[in-house]
């Protein structure tokens, strides 16, 4: 059992009968409680609640949220996670709540990652409540915005890799964001929501870390129909990129992942237009106290 009182929130739609993330959560060892957040345009929900009990399930007005949500364009429909997002703060502490975990419903595992010499080892998590404990530690003790797992891609490199390098951790957050109710987070824009929480706001001051003793390993990109995976494929990832851009042009630009033929697909075996953060310009720096005049 966890010592904090601490929620699991996943945002999931469209996605009934095949939401990764529950089942990878009771798999290593998450004990807890496990919220679903839906929203009430979702023509699916009617399905959810044939699979999980009611407890589990929080439906919330969509439209409501879009109301107060700058989505950066004017694109005529809701097709985005952006709203459950934002709307999972006040959910959470109208429940009684004060710190949650916010994840996306496509995760498949949850691994330590050790590097006792040049190459990474990988080892299943047994007792996710102690992880969640751990990292919860830490998130209260250094008064981040918000801290988060690694993903698979973030270990390229090996030992080289930038993380590493780093001191084992990165200065940004995506998909598994620890919260605090009383420090809630504003997500804007459409698409790469995640990516321009943590520059606009990095560059603000507020402090957004990636810690890389725990790895999230995700569904292939595309491969679950529901969520998000339509929107992608209608508009590939040039325009999802430029959401970023067009909130923070000085530290953000377009560049390319992959090693194949420049596309605008998120196909996982061709070159993808991506954003690239110029970190020298995206977070504040503290200038050493002799400096002062």
């Amino acid at each position: 059992m966890m010592r904090h009182k601490f929620l699991v929130t996943i945002l999931t739609h469209q996605r009934p009968e095949n939401v990764l993330t529950y089942k990878a959560l009771r798999k290593f060892g998450y004990t807890g409680k496990i919220l679903l957040l839906i929203d009430n345009e979702d023509p699916t929900i009617d399905e959810y609640r044939k699979i999980y009990k009611d407890e589990e399930i929080h439906v919330f007005d969509k439209e409501a949220e879009d109301r107060i949500t700058d989505n950066c364009d004017n694109l005529p429909h809701r097709k985005t996670a952006l709203y459950a997002r934002n709307a999972s703060f006040q959910i959470v502490k109208d429940l009684g709540y004060r710190y949650f975990i916010q994840l996306d419903d496509d995760y498949r595992e949850f691994r330590h990652s050790i590097a006792p010499g040049s190459m990474f080892k990988k080892k299943a998590v047994k007792d996710l409540d102690a992880v969640f404990d751990a990292y919860l530690d830490f998130y209260i003790a250094s008064n981040a915005k918000s801290i988060t797992m690694a993903l698979g891609g973030d270990y390229v490199g090996g030992q080289d890799c930038q993380g590493i390098r780093n001191g084992w951790h990165k200065r940004k957050c995506m998909n598994s964001w620890f919260c605090d109710t009383e420090k809630p987070l504003r997500f804007t824009g459409h698409m790469n929501d995640d990516c321009s929480q943590y520059v606009v706001n990095g560059r603000r001051g507020d402090f957004y870390l990636q810690c890389f003793f725990t790895k999230i390993t995700m569904a292939p990109s595309q491969s679950m129909g529901g969520g998000m995976t339509g929107l992608y494929k209608d508009s590939g990832t040039y325009m999802k990129t430029m959401y970023t851009i067009i909130q923070a042009p000085s530290c953000v630009r377009i560049s390319a992942i992959g090693s194949r033929g420049m596309g605008n697909s998120m196909d996982d075996n061709s070159v993808r237009i991506h954003h690239k953060v110029k970190w020298n310009n995206a977070c504040v720096k503290i200038v050493r106290e002799k400096w002062k005049k």
